[in-house]
């Protein structure tokens, strides 16, 4: 059993061919909670354009969202899941066959009790970041001290957060197995969309950039103390 939280925006084609991908390796009791940005859905001709998409994925949950911006959009999808045990992706990557099983394996074996994190290999960042994610509710309330991400976040650098905290508490697992290969534009692997236009400003990057920077000194401060006394309870 496992919710897959995916935010998407403004991609319907890669989104359906994404999807059509991910649904079948889903477990039986497993679901994708995709969250629509409000920004895209602006009047009912819209959405109704969208129906193909929205009606033709059965296993996949659609939200359309009043937040903008990939965390809170996920946090959005936290609020829907079913699940204890949670993955985050992204709509801009390319699954590997037994992405999802190896991944679960993985997470199975490192973190029994479900208080780690397994992060899936983008090809790119590797181990440095925590892009495509296995984890579970209660290990955000270790990390965190509430089963959600930190709302302040919009686009970046929380994935980085994430990891550096997990290694932190030495509860951080890289699967090189179970892959899934970041497309980004930047890589030479897709075009540059109105999507990257959007979310690649220098201003959020700064905000995000800034909020990464003061929840690093509150760890250092006691945080980590805090998140262990949690690990250990």
């Amino acid at each position: 059993m496992i919710s897959i939280l995916l935010p998407s925006t403004g991609r319907e084609k890669r989104l359906h061919e994404l999807l059509t991908i991910m649904e079948p390796a889903l477990p039986d009791k497993g679901e994708i909670i995709v969250i629509l940005d409000q920004a895209d859905i602006v009047d009912r001709e819209t959405y109704d354009a969208l129906g193909w998409l929205l009606t033709g994925h059965l296993r996949t949950r659609f939200i359309i969202a009043t937040v903008r911006g990939c965390w809170r959009c996920k946090n959005v999808a936290l609020r829907y899941a079913l699940h204890d045990l949670i993955m985050w992706t992204a709509d801009d990557v390319k699954p590997h066959q037994g992405w999802l099983e190896k991944g679960m394996e993985c997470f199975r074996l490192s973190f029994p009790n479900g208080l780690g994190l397994v992060a899936l290999n983008d090809l790119h960042g590797m181990e440095k970041t925590a892009g495509h994610v296995i984890t579970t509710r209660k290990f955000l309330t270790v990390l965190f001290g509430y089963p959600y991400f930190p709302p302040k976040f919009r686009h970046y650098f929380l994935d980085t957060l994430v990891s550096d905290r997990s290694k932190s508490l030495n509860r951080y697992h890289f699967c090189t197995d179970a892959v899934m290969e970041h497309m980004h534009w930047r890589l030479g692997k897709s075009e540059r969309d109105a999507t990257n236009e959007r979310n690649e400003g220098l201003e959020e990057r700064n905000s995000d950039k800034s909020i990464k920077e003061a929840m690093d000194n509150e760890w250092l401060a006691g945080d980590r103390q805090k998140a262990l006394r949690r690990l250990r309870n």
